[in-house]
């Protein structure tokens, strides 16, 4: 809520908060607006897109499937962020996912946030 007594006492920047407040909560920006994006990219960029697609199975399991068997789980991103470091296989059948240990944490956080809001 707007501190209303602290404005009246500024009116010079009164109108300019006040549109700026409204326009935040009238047109918030949506995760898949600002980060999807930017996930997908860095997807694209250290190969995963090779081995996985958003919606259909091609080497990897897809990444619908993969939120759809971890969304529940509270540790879900810390467990997916272990498995692409260090690979390993039988989770989703006998072809095993290679370690990719030149994700930085930062891109991978991305990247597997963006996997579980599929």
């Amino acid at each position: 809520m707007l501190p209303i007594h602290r404005l009246k006492h500024n009116h010079k920047y009164t109108r300019i908060i006040c549109i700026a407040w409204v326009v935040g909560f009238s047109s918030p920006i949506t995760y898949a607006e600002e980060v999807a994006p930017v996930a997908q990219r860095l997807a694209k960029k250290y190969g995963c897109l090779s081995c996985h697609s958003e919606t259909k199975k091609i080497i990897g399991p897809a990444f619908r499937d993969i939120a759809e068997k971890y969304r529940q789980i509270p540790t879900a991103q810390e467990y997916l962020t272990f498995r692409v470091k260090n690979g390993g296989s039988g989770v989703w059948g006998v072809v095993a996912m290679p370690a990719n240990k030149n994700i930085s944490d930062a891109d991978l956080e991305k990247i597997t946030r963006w996997v579980l809001n599929h």
